[in-house]
């Protein structure tokens, strides 16, 4: 049976922990009125990916909460999910400004994982190619 989608008061009390509202006097209020009218299993992934942002920075989390829902109609949620973790993998190696410029070059973002995901990767196919490359060889 499907689960109630969550209430308003029940998103802002989760946002208001990933925040950390508390100290970073974020907003949560703008975040939850993107998320109250999307289905259960949306809510809930959007929640799970902004908790685990928030455990790198506040303010990207945030940030991707907001464009989340745009992400999420460009996007499949695995691409989504690529997405966060892009972000929160420049924010690890580069500081938060090449974070923020992954999640807010959402159209950017879209159209190379589009590229990535309709290509093939070299190291992915050799075991394939090799044999037949060499086999030409002896013509």
């Amino acid at each position: 049976m499907a689960r109630p989608a969550l209430t308003s008061e029940e998103i802002i009390a989760s946002l208001d922990v990933y925040f950390d509202a508390e100290f970073t006097f974020i907003k949560s209020e703008d975040a939850a009125a993107l998320i109250i009218d999307q289905s259960r299993s949306v809510q809930d992934f959007i929640l799970n990916l902004c908790k685990r942002v928030s455990a790198t920075n506040e303010e990207l989390a945030f940030q991707f909460t907001l464009n989340a829902i745009r992400a999420l109609e460009a996007m499949d949620q695995h691409m989504v999910e690529a997405w966060a973790m892009t972000a929160t993998d420049n924010y690890d190696r580069k500081g938060l400004a090449p974070a923020m410029t992954v999640i807010r070059n959402l159209e950017s973002y879209v159209h190379t994982a589009h590229i990535n995901a309709c290509g093939a990767i070299l190291d992915e196919e050799m075991s394939v190619l090799l044999p037949f490359v060499q086999g030409l060889s002896g013509r």
